[in-house]
């Protein structure tokens, strides 16, 4: 017997690898380009609780439970493929964008803390502050890697890519609070290059990174001062949020 599954994004040929391993014949059948689909479009997110709240119907239950496993599913697949496919628990952040949606929001919050979700609401201010210090870490981060590669351009460029998901990550974050609610990052990189006054799509070519497991190290060399100038610019800016 053998199983046609029709879609070649996470859930299709996580299926296939699935009953493949189990010695079952699999054909997948894609009308584009694999994980081009809802898979593209969901960007890698698993947030059962945040998008489904405390609801207990079968699909609700069927996600919590998908949700659980998956970190176990993620350690499978990379010692199968000798790969990392960078599976990091990160937690949701939902911005409110008016009044009507915060008290939605903070509402929601407290509802999936007494259903034992860690779940919290975060006002504005506390937003900043905490961006702030993330800010200040990343550079803090940044500066000391670059030391500690001792001039070996494999680890400056090991430094680069697994500090870009993070990066992207507050850059999100700032855009957000600066009234950019969408959570496109390479928006957010724009934004960043003309609030920064960067040019030369340095901030971009580093998001672009995210995903990415490997850079030839004369593009390490050639994106680290560009990066490092963009995270200082960064610092001073959400320093100076106070001031604003």
């Amino acid at each position: 017997m053998k199983v046609l599954i029709v879609g070649a994004g996470v859930a299709g040929l996580a299926v296939g690898w699935r009953l493949a391993s189990a010695g079952i014949p699999v054909e997948i059948l894609e009308r584009g380009l694999a994980g081009r689909g809802a898979t593209w479009a969901s960007a890698g997110m698993i947030a059962s609780g945040a998008e489904l709240g405390t609801e207990k119907n079968a699909v609700a239950h069927f996600a919590h439970e998908a949700r659980a496993k998956w970190p176990r599913f993620a350690q499978d697949l990379e010692a199968a493929s000798g790969r990392r496919i960078d599976y990091r628990e990160t937690g949701s952040l939902m911005a409110a964008t008016n009044a009507d949606k915060a008290r939605d929001l903070e509402h929601r919050a407290a509802e999936l803390a007494r259903e034992g979700v860690a779940a919290a609401w975060v006002d504005a201010a506390e937003l900043r502050r905490a961006c702030e210090i993330q800010t200040r870490g990343h550079l803090l981060h940044l500066r000391e890697g670059y030391l500690e590669t001792r001039g070996r351009a494999d680890a400056l460029s090991d430094l680069i890519v697994q500090s870009a998901p993070a990066f992207a990550a507050l850059l999100t974050s700032v855009a957000r609070l600066e009234g950019h609610v969408g959570g496109d990052v390479g928006a957010a990189a724009r934004h960043a290059e003309r609030t920064l006054s960067v040019s030369g799509g340095a901030i971009t070519d580093i998001v672009k990174l995210v995903g990415i497991h490997e850079l030839p190290s004369a593009d390490a060399e050639r994106l680290f001062v560009p990066y490092l100038d963009a995270l200082e610019r960064l610092v001073d800016y959400v320093d100076g949020w106070s001031a604003r």
